[in-house]
């Protein structure tokens, strides 16, 4: 106990029990040592994601609940037969997460080192629906789903990966729409009879059939060109 004081734990809105402290600097210690006292009686609660605590679910298919637990705040499941999958969700089953927290949906193929986000489940949005990304890799001998209790303005700000993929395939559809443009812009026309009609693409029949295999030779030289011209 510290000196000078006649108790260490007051009530709210009190000082009757810190009368004792006989100067500034021991009644600074008397708060230091009722604070201590006050957290030491009413711990701070500790989160162990349970795994019990969601469930996947697979059109065609019984609800997966066999999560194992990897640590306090994470927990993994396989995936048998991901090929036969096209959509799934996950479905928070117990309201046992803080409510300023969400559960982080990733997913990782063998071995299960790189792990992509898919998207979240809290208390206010307890199931969500998901394309499985992995379906564009062809065959894939399994998946692992995981889930991972985060403070929820973080897993917010993260990018899902059917997204990066879709963003993905845009930009190498404008970059391949580019090169045509390109390409078709050598036959522009503004003199001689169409000189009244401004600029015109005046194309012979075989134009897209010149330009894919132009396309053709330059992706065998460079491949991917557009998507680096993108990119620049």
């Amino acid at each position: 106990m510290t000196r000078g004081c006649v108790s260490a734990r007051a009530d709210e809105g009190s000082d009757e029990n810190l009368s004792g402290c006989e100067s500034p600097h021991d009644f600074e210690e008397c708060i230091l040592v009722w604070k201590h006292q006050e957290n030491s009686e009413f711990p701070e609660k500790k989160v162990v994601l349970m795994v019990d605590l969601v469930g996947v679910l697979i059109p065609g298919r019984t609800l997966i609940t066999g999560f194992r637990q990897v640590d306090d705040k994470k927990l993994v499941v396989d995936v048998p037969l991901p090929g036969t999958v096209n959509e799934f969700a996950v479905v928070l089953l117990k309201p046992d997460i803080p409510v300023d927290h969400s559960l982080g949906i990733y997913y990782a193929l063998p071995p299960f080192t790189e792990w992509q986000y898919l998207g979240l489940v809290n208390l206010e949005r307890a199931s969500t629906f998901f394309r499985a990304p992995w379906t564009q890799l062809g065959q894939v001998p399994g998946i692992q789903l995981g889930v991972s209790l985060e403070p929820t303005a973080i897993v917010k700000e993260l990018q899902p990966s059917d997204q990066k993929e879709e963003e993905k395939h845009m930009d190498s559809a404008k970059g391949i729409a580019q090169d045509l443009f390109n390409y078709m812009q050598s036959f522009s026309q503004n003199s001689g009879q169409f000189a009244h009609l401004g600029n015109v693409l005046v194309l012979p029949v075989n134009c897209i059939d010149s330009w894919f295999k132009k396309f053709m030779h330059k992706h065998s030289i460079d491949p991917f060109f557009w998507m680096k011209k993108q990119a620049a």
